[in-house]
């Protein structure tokens, strides 16, 4: 028995590195993949030779292989990093294996192995393993399965990110993690400049690794098509380039590089991003060139200000990352130069904390469009400029 139970959790641990291990670096290189499609670096080397020759052309070529080379360096970082990483597996005694595996195969589900991923630095709790599979017509969705373990286990669990969102019938592992205490709700509004047809403001937001969450928000220079083809760009590859596990400030100086190098004279963008720890309720706020953004607290309003230039102007950017702590019934507000410009005076940031403090709506749609319409009214009733607001509201999960 002692014998069994040894290399059953030999072949439990040689699944998990392999399986996890793999599906990691596939989504890696399809990431890279696309990367090095949007990168201008291939541009460069296409050009007509009298172009080749000249000073400033072999200067921007060399200012490329530096950024490529920043560029592998922490592909290299990533790759070695999970290369690295040690999975400690810690059993389940088996009485209660036992007990969870009949009253999950009550429900058709068939499980070969339950065991824990023990806690390492860059998980904030041990990440339960279940091998298994269904034989339910139709599959269970993994949410599902997470209901239903976490009853089990009285520990309230989610699936892992990357996880298949169904449960069908092929066996294999799926990675279920403790829910972080608080959660995330978003809204936005925007408004379009007068005379245009699409804006140049984007944003979006994105679920990372261990209970981050990333609020983007970029104002592309101008207004119209070019304007949000830059801001679209710099979203883009800033999700990837942190989908990918690229450090935040690495991720910035790529992403302000493909600006910088992108042959446009005009490449220049915002950047506002803002990091959310649903576990800690640590908030970090990367401004690039962006406009304020405020913090509320109840009736009380902080406003996050860095002054420094848009993202495609100098090779190296000027990151000063600000930290903050949320907690639930708190809301980042994250605008747009657009807004804050509709009103005119030199106070402009106060009379919106001012507005915003006063504010009663609970939820961030409303929140945004009542920002919005404000502003709207402080232009006098004109848009002579593209705006977004994008709020975000702190909930307790339970």
């Amino acid at each position: 028995m002692m014998v069994a139970t040894k290399n059953r959790e030999k072949i439990s641990r040689e699944l998990v590195i392999s399986e996890y291990g793999k599906t990691r670096l596939l989504d890696y290189a399809d990431t890279f993949r696309d990367l090095a499609v949007s990168f201008p670096a291939g541009q460069l080397l296409e050009l007509e030779e009298p172009k080749r020759r000249s000073r400033l052309e072999k200067s921007r070529q060399l200012e490329n292989v530096q950024v490529l080379s920043q560029n592998m360096g922490e592909m290299s970082r990533i790759l070695q990093e999970i290369a690295g990483e040690v999975f400690a597996v810690r059993r389940i005694p088996d009485r209660q294996a036992r007990f969870y595996i009949k009253a999950l195969k009550q429900e058709k589900i068939l499980v070969e192995d339950i065991f824990y991923l023990a806690k390492g630095e860059k998980r904030p709790t041990d990440t339960l393993c279940v091998r298994m599979s269904t034989g339910k017509q139709g599959g269970y969705l993994t949410t599902e399965v997470a209901d239903m373990i976490s009853v089990l286990l009285d520990r309230r669990l989610i699936p892992a990110p990357g996880v298949p969102y169904y449960l069908g019938k092929d066996v294999q592992n799926y990675f279920f993690v403790e829910e972080p205490g608080l959660t995330i709700l978003t809204g936005h509004a925007k408004a379009i400049r007068e005379m245009e047809q699409v804006s140049g403001d984007s944003f979006s937001v994105s679920q990372g690794d261990n209970g981050h969450v990333f609020l983007l928000v970029s104002d592309g220079m101008g207004s119209g098509t070019d304007a949000c083809k830059e801001s679209g760009q710099v979203i883009d590859l800033m999700e990837r380039l942190l989908e990918a596990g690229y450090q935040i400030p690495t991720a910035i100086n790529l992403v302000n590089n493909v600006m910088l190098f992108g042959g446009e004279e005009t490449n220049m963008s915002t950047l506002d991003l803002c990091d959310i720890d649903l576990y800690t309720g640590v908030c970090r706020f990367h401004k690039i060139g962006g406009a304020t953004t405020f913090i509320k607290k109840g009736r009380y309003v902080e406003d996050i200000s860095v002054r420094n230039l848009p993202l495609g102007i100098f090779s190296n950017v000027d990151q000063e990352p600000v930290e903050k702590e949320l907690g639930a019934g708190d809301y980042v507000i994250m605008v747009t130069d657009g807004v804050l410009n509709a009103f005119s005076g030199d106070s402009q940031e106060e009379l919106l904390k001012l507005f915003v403090g006063e504010m009663q709506e609970n939820t961030p749609a409303a929140m945004a469009n009542e920002i919005l319409s404000f502003a709207i009214r402080g232009g006098g009733g004109h848009i002579q400029d593209d705006m977004l607001v994008l709020v975000a509201g702190i909930f307790p999960t339970k």
